[in-house]
């Protein structure tokens, strides 16, 4: 009897753990379906991330202006270029001008009294802006009396309207080596020549000129 009550109770306990076992096992592929389950959904969070990260990034690029490309300034076209070593083509005002021989090359020497400027016609374009720029060098160049707008004289004058208008570098006195002197202006409809003046206005002394350049700018 004993015996049979200890072979009861075995039996017992033996399938007791054989359904623990089971069970365990159960779980523990529970838990790798749920840690697989949590795998994939990261990496659809991830993939979301990305695609909001890439569709900002865009957007941004869309609605963004486009940066205005750097404009290169625009280069001076040449229209007219004279060493000035020659009367050719010139008037001279109120006297006789000259070309002269110095220790630097030729130039055209303006004396007053005696000269006061040279002039010519010079062709240009309409509605464009104009620099006339020319190299001078003075010599105890004295303004009149009144001495506005007189002294060394680098300008122009043209016609437009019924009206004349005198573009002009500001005017210069006493003595002076070369340099560069210039003055520009804009050309109105209609206008496609200007009358060129270089030289003395309204003073006494010698200015010597060469190397002019008339440009569009």
């Amino acid at each position: 009897m004993k015996i049979l009550l200890y072979l009861l109770l075995g039996a017992s306990f033996s399938v007791s753990a054989a359904d623990l076992a089971e069970q365990i096992t159960g779980e523990e592929r529970q838990l790798r379906e749920v840690r697989d389950a949590v795998d994939r959904k990261r990496e659809e969070l991830n993939a979301l991330r990305e695609t909001a990260a890439t569709l900002e990034a865009t957007a941004k690029v869309t609605l963004e202006p486009a940066a205005k490309p750097v404009e290169k300034p625009k280069e001076p076209k040449e229209l007219y270029r004279n060493p000035l070593v020659s009367l050719d083509g010139f008037t001279a005002q109120k006297g006789k001008a000259e070309v002269v021989e110095l220790p630097d090359g030729k130039a055209i020497r303006v004396d007053a009294p005696g000269a006061e400027a040279i002039t010519r016609t010079i062709r240009i374009p309409e509605q464009r802006t104009i620099q006339v720029t020319v190299q001078m060098k003075g010599e105890k160049v004295v303004k009149h009396e009144p001495a506005h707008h007189r002294g060394t004289r680098v300008g122009g004058m043209y016609r437009h309207a019924g009206k004349t208008f005198w573009p002009a570098a500001p005017h210069g006195e006493g003595s002076f080596d070369w340099r560069a002197v210039s003055f520009k202006f804009n050309s109105p409809a209609g206008c496609d020549s200007f009358r060129l003046i270089l030289g003395l206005a309204g003073a006494d002394g010698t200015v010597y000129l060469r190397n002019l350049v008339i440009e569009e700018l």
